[in-house]
């Protein structure tokens, strides 16, 4: 009897924990996320900052005095070194500042030091603030940024602006910025004080560019914070997220990351253990009150209901027989049972839950059944607008033997397509499944070819159609899904030329990376950006006065299943086109037996 007083009470507690902890932990990852996404934007302030200051000190009067002289007799005039000096400091500005002739010699170079800023026009070494093969070929006004090394500070981020005087001549203004000054700045609250998360940046080889802890700079993660190494390893990736690691002495830390330009992951990370101690420490709390509340609650039962324990048992395992399941049981209870008010609102509740679990398989039936309809009915639509057609191209072109002989294939094929909706009528489990036939290599030209040629039969003559095919193109993929995808897309680009007429184009090919593509466009009407951004390939959204807003729907969960992708690019008045790109023959082999069994509609 103690247990069944203190097990609700435990449940209760162990409730009211999990969802505080869960509480606690959302409410970290989302101050995670705000941390690293604040420190992106600082981030990318204080570049464009310092990219501002070397392209204003490119275009001073002060760059164009020292330019316009001939080299090498140019001297750096005092407001040429004032203006240098001050972007050369040692925090988040830059380190030093070089100039560059056209032949890419190094001239002049700023650098900071603890005295201040010297200037030097010799003793050059090899790699001086050698700028990126990308910073030559910049427009003037443009600022190029990469990361270079240099030893003395680790990795730094070099920006170059090319300078160009009244005669013509070009020089190129290179900036260094500490990348350890810059991000300790993006590192501190807005008074100065350090954060309490540790921040790290990594660069795209897993070295630490920055850490909270400066003896940890510049080195490896794998040697310098080996914990870390897996959460690094995703953020080399180029991979934004969040997740958790067990650091040495047991403690979880979250970390929240995200990509900074230049090759660049920032990271924000928190001690989720400490975070959550106080939550811990409620939870044990709760837990020890249920349990001595638990205890004097069966004491006093045991007390003043031990001559009814019998009828107490009787109840308690009819309750547990409903708990596990058994919704058939009813509590029997006598009239003047003190427990009858009990086994009544037992009763009633089973009787209830009884009724609701009936409604809603009722209602799961029903809406399985408004699924199916609604695919059918689309799938059917398609069928019966290109037979319309093709009955109306008929009237004109009766006489002409071959269009009769295409007519004939064409009206075949329709009627095994209405014949196979029948079959999946027929078949609703199936059907509603989602499951289609193991993958196989298919020729896509054929099936492009054979959809193109039943809708040349129920085509307008004032539709040109066009293709760009090669050969052949093997893909591996359900043929009559796929055939459903190229066969919606053609109707939908003859759709859109209905009534304006305008040409179709189907072209097909294979991309570098030997992946398997085919577009399809038309001259229609065009869809508007606001239609395909909250919209389109949603189910039942549609442009079509008459559509079922289904088959694009239908078409994208077919070609994610396969492991492709589907685009759009369309324009209001001049027309659309979507490009399909399905995975390699032999990568789709691997493509699990999950993926193709995801949500597809049939």
């Amino acid at each position: 009897l103690a247990i069944v007083c203190i097990a609700p009470l435990l449940t209760i507690a162990a409730t009211s924990f999990i969802i505080s902890r869960n509480s606690a932990r959302a409410m970290l990852r989302e101050e995670l996320d705000r941390e690293v996404g604040a420190a992106t934007n600082d981030f990318d302030n204080l570049v464009r900052d310092r990219q501002s200051e070397l392209q204003q000190l490119a275009a001073g009067r002060p760059m164009a005095e020292f330019t316009r002289v001939p080299y090498p007799t140019q001297e750096p005039s005092q407001d040429f070194k004032d203006a240098v000096s001050r972007s050369v400091r040692t925090n988040d500005a830059f380190s030093n500042i070089a100039m560059f002739r056209a032949d890419k010699q190094l001239m002049l170079m700023a650098e900071a030091s603890s005295s201040g800023v010297m200037f030097r026009a010799t003793g050059f070494t090899e790699n001086d603030s050698e700028p990126d093969q990308k910073s030559w070929n910049a427009k003037s006004g443009e600022t190029v940024c990469a990361l270079a090394a240099r030893p003395a500070v680790g990795r730094t981020l070099r920006c170059a602006t090319p300078v160009a005087n009244q005669t013509g001549d070009r020089f190129l203004l290179v900036g260094d910025i500490n990348l350890s000054s810059l991000l300790m700045n993006v590192a501190r609250e807005r008074n100065g004080d350090p954060k309490p998360e540790m921040f790290v940046v990594l660069d795209r080889s897993g070295q630490i560019v920055y850490h909270t802890n400066d003896a940890l700079n510049h080195q490896q993660v794998q040697n310098a914070f080996p914990e870390f190494a897996p959460v690094a390893a995703v953020m080399s990736a180029g991979q934004i997220g969040v997740q958790t690691y067990r650091a040495t002495n047991g403690d979880e830390w979250m970390v929240s990351y995200k990509q900074l330009p230049y090759e660049l992951s920032a990271a924000v990370m928190h001690n989720s253990s400490q975070a959550l101690t106080g939550v811990r420490r409620s939870g044990w709390l709760i837990a020890g009150f249920a349990v001595l509340l638990g205890m004097g609650m069966a004491t006093t039962l045991v007390l003043l209901y031990q001559r009814r324990l019998a009828k107490i048992e009787r109840v308690t395992e009819g309750v547990n027989a409903i708990a596990k399941g058994d919704l058939e049981r009813f509590i029997e209870a006598r009239s003047r049972d003190d427990i009858r008010p009990l086994a009544d609102g037992v009763n009633l509740m089973t009787e209830q839950l009884r009724r609701q679990l009936a409604r809603e398989a009722e209602t799961r039936q029903f809406q399985n059944f408004v699924r199916l309809s609604a695919m059918l009915t689309h799938d059917l639509k398609n069928v019966i607008g290109s037979l319309s057609l093709l009955v109306s191209n008929i009237e004109e072109h009766f006489d002409n033997p071959e269009f009769r002989a295409d007519a004939m294939r064409a009206l075949t094929e329709t009627a095994e397509k209405m014949q196979a909706l029948v079959e999946r009528l027929s078949n609703p489990v199936t059907t509603l499944s989602g499951e289609f036939k193991q993958p196989e290599a298919v020729d896509l030209v054929p099936v492009i070819k054979r959809v193109l040629g039943a809708a040349r039969q129920a085509q307008r003559d004032d539709i040109k159609v066009e293709t760009v095919l090669p050969p052949s193109l093997i893909a591996r993929v359900d043929p009559e899904r796929m055939e459903k995808v190229i066969e919606n897309l053609i109707i939908n680009a003859l759709e859109a030329m209905a009534g304006t007429g305008g040409t179709l184009l189907v072209q097909a090919g294979k991309n570098d990376a030997d992946r398997v593509w085919f577009k399809v466009s038309d001259s229609g009407v065009g869809m508007s950006p606001r239609f395909i951004e909250e919209k389109l390939f949603h189910a039942f959204a549609t442009t079509k006065k008459k559509g079922m807003g289904l088959g694009l729907y239908t078409c994208r969960e077919v070609v994610q299943a396969h492991g492709g992708t589907i685009e759009v690019q369309s324009k209001q008045g001049a027309g659309t086109t979507f490009s399909i790109v399905l995975p390699s023959p032999s990568s789709s082999r691997n493509v699990s037996t999950a993926e193709r069994k995801s949500s597809t509609p049939s």
